[in-house]
């Protein structure tokens, strides 16, 4: 009996060790192609560039940020620098906008890391994503193009 209960409680230490910790994402397995939602896409660069296509605007500004002459604005581009950092509980992937195909709308805002596996969703392959309302709610996920130099 004492044998038992012993290996319950290892396997429930070993679970609680190896299935809540997460892998570090790298750099490598973050920059790429990233394609979302209504054509939107952000590609990553190694030299710690991203450019943003077709953006949806009212998903990254908050409708007390946006200008009435931009109320009918659907999406944007833009570009910037980016890092990955950790914010408890979080990995993310920070985009400091340096241009805008809407002047006047520049911006910080994170991406955050989530992983296809696991069961906390911390395992490779990786997303990108950002939540459209609050926490826990709905994703507007971004998924890795294949490099097809790579596949």
């Amino acid at each position: 009996m004492n044998d038992i209960i012993c290996r319950m409680t290892f396997s429930v230490y070993a679970f609680l060790l190896l299935g809540c910790s997460a892998p570090t994402p790298t750099r490598q397995e973050i920059v790429g192609k990233w394609a979302g939602n209504g054509g939107a896409s952000v590609t990553i660069m190694e030299d710690g560039t991203f450019t943003g296509k077709h953006f949806p605007f009212k998903k990254f500004f908050p409708p007390s940020f946006i200008k009435p002459q931009d109320a009918a604005r659907t999406e944007f581009d833009c570009g910037g620098t980016w890092v990955i950092k950790y914010e408890n509980p979080y990995w993310k992937v920070i985009l400091d906008f340096k241009t805008s195909s809407v002047p006047g709308y520049l911006c910080n805002t994170s991406l955050l890391i989530g992983g296809e596996n696991g069961v906390l969703e911390n395992r490779p392959p990786w997303y990108l994503y950002y939540w459209l309302e609050e926490e826990g709610g709905a994703r507007f996920r971004f998924l890795k193009v294949p490099n097809p130099k790579t596949h």
